[in-house]
């Protein structure tokens, strides 16, 4: 058991040397060469490190659009909140072109990261999403068009 450990920690100093020397821009053959071992060892080494850094960086962008999700969805309540306690039609409008643009945002966000997968159930609330965005995607030159007409009137 303690042999394994040291072999273990062993192999996990070499990979940090191993990456600090990535780092520097050394080739596979030529930290095999500094460090005195095969260059099949090192390239085992840039795979295992490669592969931990690619599970990490999945972990945190995965967070990180969760993270910008949360505040699409609080600002669609807050501009929801305004519009419903506006009296204002002017910021009532500008609440709802809010509420679109976040909506359209959310949707391209959830369909570039794959949360609109056509194989996945979604929730109601991100089926809701879509048709929201395709419902706008469908009527924006509509309502380009009347309110150029409304502001050209007066």
């Amino acid at each position: 058991m303690i042999r394994n450990k040291k072999i273990i920690l062993k192999v996990e100093i070499r990979r940090l040397k191993v990456k600090e020397l990535i780092a520097k821009g050394l080739s596979s053959e030529q930290i095999a060469e500094q460090m005195n071992v095969s260059p099949i060892t090192i390239r085992r080494d840039f795979q295992t490190i490669r592969k931990a850094f690619t599970e990490n960086l999945s972990e945190e962008v995965n967070f990180t659009i969760f993270k910008i999700d949360l505040g699409y969805q609080e600002a669609n309540k807050a501009a929801w909140k305004i519009l419903d306690e506006s009296k204002d039609e002017h910021v009532k409008l500008k609440s709802l072109k809010t509420i679109s643009h976040i909506l359209s945002e959310r949707a391209n966000l959830l369909l570039k990261v794959g949360g609109f997968d056509s194989g996945e159930k979604k929730s109601d609330f991100d089926q809701i999403v879509l048709d929201a965005f395709n419902a706008i995607q469908k009527t924006k030159p509509n309502e380009e068009k009347k309110e150029f007409l409304q502001q050209n009137q007066t």
